[in-house]
């Protein structure tokens, strides 16, 4: 099977991968000022993760067959899932979170928690952006000799 790579910006898509990260934390960000709440934050870390594999995947393996980059999305991905559901559920049942406390109600101290989400999200994510965007497939065994 010949594999199929769209390069939007950069041809592993790590910009592409920035710029969505950026926009998926700054849009959550704006709903958490609007309603003083930090009930999303872990909840859009989660969320970021999984759109951006998916995203990564989907557009260097176009009906072909990165087996090493569809396993290790689909582990991480189900591993972001888990992770973002059960911080959501814990801060929800809490009634909120007290990381957030003296922020919440000052925008600017509040924006910093996000930007570091931004940075924390990318940095994580970049083997994963890595390997779904190298295009190579060297399989799931070893390959040194």
């Amino acid at each position: 099977p010949s594999l199929v790579m769209v390069s939007v910006i950069d041809d592993d898509n790590f910009v592409l991968s920035l710029l969505v990260t950026i926009f998926i934390q700054l849009s959550f960000f704006a709903i958490a000022v609007a309603t003083k709440s930090e009930n999303l934050y872990d909840f859009a870390g989660g969320l970021n993760y999984i759109f951006v594999f998916v995203m990564t995947l989907a557009l260097n393996n176009e009906g072909s067959g990165n087996v090493r980059g569809i396993v290790l999305s689909v582990l991480v991905c189900i591993s972001r899932a888990f992770l973002g559901s059960f911080l959501l559920f814990r801060v929800l049942s809490r009634k909120g979170d007290g990381r957030f406390d003296e922020a919440r109600e000052n925008p600017c101290k509040f924006l910093v928690f996000w930007v570091f989400q931004i940075f924390w999200v990318f940095l994580i994510s970049s083997p994963v952006i890595y390997v779904n965007g190298s295009g190579g497939d060297p399989g799931l065994g070893g390959t040194c000799k």
